[in-house]
């Protein structure tokens, strides 16, 4: 059940000191929640083409990964995909922090995560059938959407165009 969510930017927060204000509001809210786990959902983590990527890794950095809602997650009717990193054993890996879940991680201090990269290449559709199914795993979750600006404002830039990259940053 999730008990608390919130969208977290990933960007430079001592650069605005209403951004370090704001995502210290957001860490109280989530100690308030006291939440078992943090499902974060970064798009600066692996990407797998076609598929939605969870890691499966023991740790991410130094947080300890949630088995039980990988193994949920990986079992959704999804194009879902375990991903580790370094030794066979995914239960002893270490995944590489990226900073689109290290950044909410500086405020938001969770027993236990699980990473999630979104599909870029998936319709909508997936997208919110995979909010369903975190919103069904068990005990108390957080979802955490690490967000900031929209990035396809340009046709000839690295993320090239998408009128709805305008909508998402009038909205945010």
């Amino acid at each position: 059940m999730i008990v608390y969510a919130c969208i977290a930017p990933h960007g430079e927060v001592d650069l605005a000191p209403e951004l370090r204000a704001a995502m210290e509001e957001l860490g109280r809210r989530f100690a308030a929640a006291a939440p078992d786990v943090a499902v974060i959902v970064t798009p600066h983590s692996v990407h797998v083409g076609g598929h939605f990527a969870v890691v499966t890794a023991g740790n991410v950095g130094e947080w300890e990964t949630d088995a039980e809602v990988v193994a949920a997650l990986l079992e959704a009717p999804l194009p879902v995909l375990g991903v580790s990193y370094g030794g066979n054993d995914p239960a002893t890996a270490e995944f590489p922090l990226d900073w689109g879940t290290e950044v909410p991680l500086e405020f938001l201090r969770p027993p236990r995560i699980v990473v999630v990269s979104p599909a870029r290449d998936r319709p909508l559709e997936e997208h919110l059938r995979l909010g369903e199914a975190i919103a069904a795993l068990p005990g108390r979750v957080a979802l955490v959407a690490s967000a900031d600006h929209g990035h396809a404002h340009d046709p000839d830039g690295p993320h090239g165009f998408d009128p709805a990259a305008a909508t998402y940053d009038a909205r945010l």
